[in-house]
């Protein structure tokens, strides 16, 4: 993971956290924007959420959030490889603490 990443979440949802330790190895992952925006997904039409940088991610994280995608989303692993970048990663608000080290929020 990118340490050049001013804006980071850390997941506080009981459930979320045990599947992010075991994809990423890790509690906190950095996001796009500081500010999170509306998006539809499963189960939660219009939920508010922030986006995960899959850039800043490493190869065997993403390999290993594919195969998770992929098994709890009953979609094939080839699917959400040629899917991920263009849907992206969006996580819950209410389930993450939204962390920056970018100054200019607090102004």
């Amino acid at each position: 993971m990118s340490k050049n990443n001013p804006h980071t979440i850390t997941i506080h949802h009981e459930g979320r956290r045990t599947e992010w330790r075991a994809i990423f190895g890790t509690d906190t992952l950095p996001i796009k924007a500081p500010i999170p925006h509306y998006d539809t997904l499963p189960g939660a039409p219009n939920a508010l959420v922030y986006e995960v940088d899959l850039n800043a991610i490493t190869a065997d994280q993403r390999q290993r959030l594919i195969a998770h995608t992929a098994t709890k989303f009953g979609y094939s692993t080839e699917f959400v490889e040629e899917n991920l970048d263009k849907l992206g990663m969006p996580v819950l608000a209410n389930d993450v603490t939204m962390t920056s080290t970018q100054i200019g929020l607090l102004l």
